[in-house]
Order: structure tokens, then sequence, then C-alpha cells
């Protein structure tokens, strides 16, 4: 006697052992139906909210036109980061730091008329102004600068000036490589 002939022969001599068993598989069935809808239920769901601002309801449709404006961002983004790097490396030449030493360049002058001011970009390059004020004249002069070295003599003021605007260079090194 194979398997299913001892199990019919089972059924036929106890119904009541039979009826409990397609009970059993009757809760399962409605134990799984109910998790099935459940699932259907949160899939609509989720679903629904994808669509939730689209006049379509095809999702090919919508990852389309989510696919093109996230390319559209990228671009967006690239040409950021290309316009930052060019900003940067303007800003390198523009002036960032400044240093101003006031003094009195005459004995019979007093209340520090006179000045040196030191501009400088980031590479310490730029120039040095300075005025020296008397009681009959006022003369100005203008000094480059190269890596926060001179391209002229540079006065004790201008060294303070270049020292104060934060060069890294060395310009007491620079003054006496350029004196006479």
């Amino acid at each position: 006697m194979n398997f299913w002939q001892q199990i019919s022969s089972t059924l036929d001599r106890e119904p009541g052992a039979a009826l409990a068993i397609l009970a059993v598989a009757a809760g399962l069935m409605a134990l799984l139906l109910l998790y099935l809808l459940g699932s259907v239920v949160m899939l609509r769901r989720r679903y629904s909210f994808l669509l939730r601002h689209e006049d379509t309801q095809d999702l090919g449709v919508v990852f389309a036109a989510l696919q093109r404006k996230v390319e559209a961002m990228e671009e967006d983004l690239k040409q950021l980061r290309d316009d930052v790097a060019a900003l940067r490396k303007q800003a390198d030449r523009c002036i960032q730091r400044v240093g101003l030493v006031r003094f009195d360049a005459f004995e019979d002058v007093g209340g520090e008329q006179s000045y040196a001011l030191a501009l400088l970009d980031a590479h310490d390059n730029g120039v040095v102004l300075s005025s020296l004020y008397s009681r009959s004249d006022s003369r100005t002069y203008a000094k480059g600068l190269r890596a926060g070295r001179g391209t002229h003599n540079l006065s004790d003021e201008e060294l303070r000036a270049i020292r104060e605007a934060g060069a890294s260079g060395e310009p007491q090194r620079a003054r006496e490589e350029h004196s006479i």
C-alpha cells in the first residue's frame, strides 16, 4: 500500500480527522490571503505616493521625467563646480590682505600723517604705497611686491606694513637684498 492509499483509508475510517485537517488547511489559506491582501494595499499606497504629483498613471513616464531632472541637475552641478574653480583662481589674484602703518616721517611734523599701505593677494604679490607728509609738501611712492619681496628698496615702515598684512615671504631679507 502506498502513502496516498494509507491516507485515504484512514480518512474513510475517521471522517472527523479529515474534517480537522481541512479546517486547519482552510485557516492557513485564510491567513495567507490576509497577508497577501495587506501586501497589495501597501503596494497601492506606495504606487499612489509615487504618482501623487503626476498627471499620468504610468511609472515609466514618471521615472523618465525624474531621470531628465537628475541629468539637468548634474549638468548644473558641473557648471557650478567649474564656476567655483574659476572664482578661486580669480580670488587668488585679488587683494586679500592689507597692512597699514602710520608714522611721523620728519621730526618737525607730528600726528603720524605719513603712512605705508601694503596691498597683497594670496601669493603675497601686490604693492606698497607710501606717503611722506611734511609741512611744505607730500610725496607718494608705489613699490611692487613679488612673493612678499620688494622690487625696490623698502623702508622699515613699508616692511612693517607688509608684515602687518600677513605676508608669508621674508620682507626683511628682501630689504637686505635690495639695499645699496
